[in-house]
């Protein structure tokens, strides 16, 4: 590894931590906010194998119908599986990640046949000091297309690991969203049968 790479890595893991912390703190505060409709409520403990989602059901029945009617809205009003944050990783994977290698691919090739032509060139390689420093100064050349795309290839590493921990995270939300919703039409429905 080189040390341009060790320079960077830390602060990208650090931000890639904060990142994480954030995601699960919105998590969490999604969960505070699914219970904060029933807190006061106190159901019944089932004893049945579907004893989380019965109390649930429970809870959200003795809601009064105006909260739950609020409540539905501002869970139907959520979309997690298309925000921000998913359109900007997809754009950064598109756009920046493969020009960037495009680029760095393109620095090498044209190196690589550098060093060719300097191999092959007799006129060169009669001033010996001359043609070594050629040859040395395409190596280094090399060499920094090479970091760059060992940098390149470890941002898409962090950014790869981010947008799995978040999609992780939006899945999470967009099922119990899910499960809510449908207990709510199914408490919608009971009260209406009354």
């Amino acid at each position: 590894m080189s040390y341009f790479l060790s320079i960077q890595i830390w602060p990208a893991i650090v931000i890639l931590a904060i990142l994480m912390l954030l995601e699960l703190i919105g998590l969490m505060r999604f969960f505070k906010h699914l219970k904060k409709v029933f807190r006061r409520i106190s159901a019944p403990i089932p004893s049945t194998p579907f004893k989380n989602i019965e109390k649930i059901f429970e809870s959200y029945r003795l809601v009064p119908e105006r909260n739950l009617d609020f409540f539905k809205l501002s869970l139907e009003s959520e979309d997690y599986s298309n925000d921000f944050l998913n359109q900007l990783i997809d754009y950064i994977h598109k756009l920046i990640f493969t020009v960037a290698l495009a680029g760095l691919t393109f620095v090498i090739t044209i190196t690589v046949a550098q060093l060719t032509f300097f191999k092959d060139n007799r006129e060169l390689q009669q001033d010996h000091a001359k043609w070594i420093e050629s040859i040395e100064s395409m190596f280094e050349i090399l060499n920094q297309g090479i970091n760059g795309f060992s940098t390149i290839l470890f941002y898409c590493l962090i950014v790869f690991i981010f947008a799995c921990f978040h999609a992780f995270v939006s899945h999470t939300k967009e099922s119990h969203r899910k499960k809510h919703l449908k207990i709510i039409e199914k408490v919608e429905q009971q009260r209406m049968n009354q």
